[in-house]
């Protein structure tokens, strides 16, 4: 098993969509797309941004509230 996989199945057992950071976001259906720098990742959850965009927040309150 990957680091990757192990990830992925925290993740999808915790009900996470993905993961994101400040700057990035990644879904579970293209998770890691960067392959490196990762480090500052956070499990996170769909909302969609001040611009209408599908995006991973790191708190559910955060994915609720910049979809308004």
């Amino acid at each position: 098993m990957t680091v990757k996989q192990i990830i992925k199945a925290h993740l999808e057992k915790n009900k996470f969509d993905g993961l994101c950071t400040e700057a990035c976001g990644c879904f579970l259906d293209d998770l890691m797309p960067c392959e490196g720098g990762m480090e500052n990742c956070v499990p996170g959850y769909e909302g969609k941004d001040e611009d209408g965009e599908r995006g991973v927040f790191e708190t559910k309150q955060e994915a609720k509230k910049e979809g308004t």
